[in-house]
């Protein structure tokens, strides 16, 4: 059985670790001056070099070959396995003996926070009254769930993840070492994909170098694509030129394409994230319609219908842009306009011209021209009741598929538009509530914006009894009480009610 990549080339001095030059310096400092803690913490992202710093300085620390391997007095722990608190006592227990033939008994405990609340009480009294044999690294990938008692006790560490250009290279000398023929393209996108973990970044490279039987073959970048599932760049680019230029049929095309070639939807929002910032940055001022894209990518791997999603994420993007376009458009008065500008119609106005029934007569006094204009172009705002309807129905569509909480409130909610405000009528004041906070009802307001062309205004309601009963459909005079999970399901919205 072969031996995998990330297990033959792990470092075994500090000299040979990468992108952490700010532990190991520091370390080194310590060994040589002899002034070493009783409890160290490594924290940081996986893949970095926690465990193989812990394994080379309790070797260091004891003097010991760079062969060695295993060693009686270096007890590695995964806390993982061992959380509960039977094995932090009997951990204690054997700490109190002393080591068999090294100057220090050190425990590396890995993944430390996986420890129980219990398992770490025991573990504190041994952090604040250590023998003086005995030393303690800890190893966490989240730090967030440590106790600060613990923390305190520990001189902390901090990892970094390596860059991608330190990868690479040190992916090249490895690629030479094991006769790999692969382009620099190829390896850079493989430390990309490692996502600053260099043992993930050498788990790939080990996975590629069997993609061709012979390696007279040089591995490409499309090599590297095509194992990993990434979008062809081609398509990247197709897609990128598309959502700027408003290019609808070639978005979808594209769509296509993707589920055709089975490529991961989630893959390709993080690649077209990328490729989207790129151009924010080669530009002077960010636009709205990047903005609102990226924001749409970020929701894409956590969606149930990712592809879905993305296709609406990148023909939003489109009508976006379009809408913007148009108002600019619209606002932009032609040459033949007079400069002066229109005199302002106040409501008072609009609402006495709405009610005045001109006769048939045409010598009716009510003429002035500037005023029916503005009044007609008030008027064309107003959305038909069953235009207001089907708009509503189509955002509830939409919720439906990505905000399923705030779909389970506004379904329940029956929409009103008066002139550019659009009023939500709930039953429950827990309804109007929610959908009055900031974060649903920006969500809402867009959605709205995005259908009517126009910026809009949202109110939530909760109208008085008389006004939500219906005059064609009768009370009965005994009402029948809904039942409680009837009650917890209209007031909390589309959710599953599970009866034990």
């Amino acid at each position: 059985m072969g031996n995998a990549l990330y297990r033959k080339y792990r470092s075994n001095t500090l000299e040979e670790i990468i992108g952490q030059d700010h532990i190991t310096s520091t370390l080194s400092n310590a060994l040589k001056t002899g002034k070493i803690g009783h409890a160290y913490l490594f924290t940081g992202p996986r893949g970095v070099g926690k465990t193989s710093i812990a394994r080379i300085f309790a070797r260091e620390v004891n003097g010991l070959p760079v062969d060695t391997k295993e060693h009686l007095d270096i007890i590695e722990i995964d806390a993982a396995s061992n959380r509960r608190i039977d094995e932090v006592r009997d951990l204690r227990e054997k700490a109190l003996i002393a080591p068999a033939n090294a100057k220090y008994k050190v425990y590396i405990v890995d993944e430390v926070h996986m420890l129980t609340k219990e398992a770490f009480n025991a573990l504190l009294k041994t952090l604040e009254e250590p023998p003086e044999h005995v030393i303690f690294i800890l190893a966490t990938t989240e730090l967030h769930k440590l106790p600060e008692t613990i923390i305190s006790r520990t001189q902390r560490y901090s990892f970094k993840p390596i860059r991608n250009d330190a990868a690479a290279k040190q992916l090249r000398k490895i690629a030479k070492k094991e006769e790999i023929t692969i382009t620099d393209d190829a390896l850079e996108l493989v430390a990309q994909h490692g996502q600053g973990s260099f043992r993930d970044s050498l788990s790939l490279l080990d996975q590629i170098r069997h993609t061709h039987k012979s390696n007279a073959t040089e591995i490409d970048a499309e090599d590297v694509r095509l194992l990993l599932g990434l979008p062809p760049e081609d398509i990247v680019q197709s897609v990128v030129q598309a959502t700027s230029t408003g290019d609808v049929k070639a978005v979808i095309s594209a769509c296509d394409t993707l589920r055709e070639q089975g490529v991961d939807a989630a893959k390709f929002a993080l690649t077209l994230s990328e490729q989207v910032r790129q151009r924010m940055l080669a530009s002077k001022q960010p636009q709205q319609a990047d903005l609102a894209l990226l924001r749409e990518l970020i929701e894409v791997p956590g969606s149930t219908q990712p592809h879905a999603l993305l296709e609406l994420a990148l023909l939003g993007s489109i009508r976006t842009e379009n809408n913007s376009q148009s108002k600019q458009e619209v606002n932009t008065p032609p040459d033949t306009q007079p400069a002066t500008p229109e005199p302002k119609v106040t409501q008072s106005v609009i609402k006495q011209t709405k009610a005045t029934k001109i006769p048939k007569d045409k010598t009716a006094t009510y003429t002035k021209p500037t005023e029916n204009k503005s009044a007609n172009v008030k008027k064309s705002s107003v959305t038909p009741n069953k235009d207001i309807e089907a708009i509503w129905q189509q955002i509830l569509e939409e919720l439906k598929g990505t905000h399923n909480t705030l779909y389970g409130m506004a379904r329940m909610a029956r929409p009103q538009l008066k002139d550019d405000e659009w009023i939500l009528e709930c039953k429950y004041n827990f309804h109007a509530k929610r959908l009055s906070d900031t974060q649903h009802k920006a969500i809402l307001v867009k959605k709205l914006q995005n259908h009517l062309d126009r910026e809009v205004a949202l109110t939530c309601v909760v109208p008085e009894k008389q006004t939500v009963q219906k005059a064609e459909e009768p009370r009965p005079e005994v009402a029948k009480e809904p039942s409680a999970i009837e009650t917890v399901s209209n007031i909390f919205g589309n959710a599953e009610v599970i009866e034990s």
